[in-house]
């Protein structure tokens, strides 16, 4: 479970919000309904549960969406699986594939 804490801010092993760059969107999960102030440290703890989660952004200054990063497509495809529904903080997370711009409807 992720605890709600902070600001999100990144560093080793993780990016600040603002300033990933993405060279493969394959390798990325999006997160949804966090919780407000939840840190990058306890998204890439989870994450890395899922599969070998690389580095993890909230995204704004308010967060409440995350990406996180994989070493491969296939570990990000099943990481999306097993983050989907999982809770983080006071709700459970919605999980997705990275488009650039959010939720794409999947999910599953």
């Amino acid at each position: 479970t992720l605890l709600p804490g902070g600001a999100a801010r990144a560093r080793a092993g993780a990016m600040g919000w603002g300033s990933t760059r993405i060279s493969d969107p394959e390798k990325v999960v999006w997160l949804g309904q966090l919780a407000e102030g939840t840190k990058y440290q306890d998204i890439l703890e989870v994450a890395k549960q899922a599969g070998n989660a690389k580095w993890a952004e909230v995204l704004g200054s308010t967060g409440g969406t995350a990406v996180v990063g994989f070493a491969t497509k296939e570990e990000a495809e099943a990481a999306i699986v097993l983050l989907n529904g999982a809770q983080i903080g006071a709700g459970k997370v919605v999980a997705d594939k990275y488009t650039g711009s959010g939720y794409t409807g999947g999910g599953k």
